[in-house]
């Protein structure tokens, strides 16, 4: 299939369609990789300030902690934005699971889930850590799969995270009504994060993929896409 640019010229380059996207091994695991982190990630977001209520703090202190949550996602982007350029977006979004999946671990302590100070700091590397992997997530696409697939998979990487972010707060509260306490949901964030990490892990560990549809071979750098695209 030929693309036709805005000049009217038409490229070579292959298009794909979602069945296509869709059984694509590395599509796969990329998105079993963003459904973990969408399932984990969003449960202390939504459930911070009763979590930390529960903890015994008092109902103003834990709603301060939002502001925490607030600064981290604002002011940990731009660091992680230089990190991932020089390492990787894959390597990094890895990474940032990893913190949060220790983190939310740590909460299983009751002694942390009551702690002011730890909860700041949890609470600062949430948004941060979160915004990271957000931030990152249209570009790493690019990184594994074959160029006529990272459009269409760029865009498709928010579903499996939405599923997850509403999916995943639910099931923590469905398993603190059960338990009694929050120490079993921190246990399942910090589950599927760690099978975030775990998968976009072995996602770093890839080489980029140069086979294109149909098998015509193609280099991910940009002087051959430019020529792609002029041909």
């Amino acid at each position: 299939t030929e693309a036709t640019s805005a000049t009217g010229a038409t490229s070579s380059r292959p298009q794909v369609g979602v069945c296509e996207l869709l059984h694509s091994r590395r599509f796969q695991l990329l998105a079993a990789a963003y459904l973990g982190f969408g399932l984990g990630s969003w449960v202390a977001v939504v459930h911070l300030v009763r979590m930390a209520m529960d903890g015994g703090m008092v109902e103003a202190e834990a709603a301060r902690l939002l502001l925490f949550l607030s600064l981290g996602s604002v002011l940990l982007r731009l660091p992680g934005a230089w990190l991932a350029d020089r390492l990787g977006r894959r390597l990094i979004t890895s990474l940032a699971c990893a913190v949060l999946c220790a983190m939310h671990l740590a909460c299983v302590f009751d002694a942390s889930r009551g702690s002011s100070a730890f909860l700041s700091a949890f609470s600062f590397c949430v948004g941060g850590f979160n915004g990271i992997v957000l931030s990152s997530c249209p570009s790493v696409p690019a990184e594994v799969l074959p160029p006529a697939y990272r459009s269409l998979a760029s865009s498709a990487m928010l579903s499996p995270i939405g599923i997850g972010f509403l999916a995943g707060p639910p099931v923590a509260s469905a398993i603190q009504v059960a338990t009694g306490s929050y120490a079993v949901a921190m246990v399942f964030a910090s589950a599927c994060l760690g099978l975030s990490a775990a998968l976009m892990g072995g996602v770093a560990c890839m080489t980029p993929d140069a086979v294109g549809k149909g098998g015509v071979r193609t280099v991910a750098t940009p002087a051959v896409e430019a020529t792609i695209t002029r041909a």
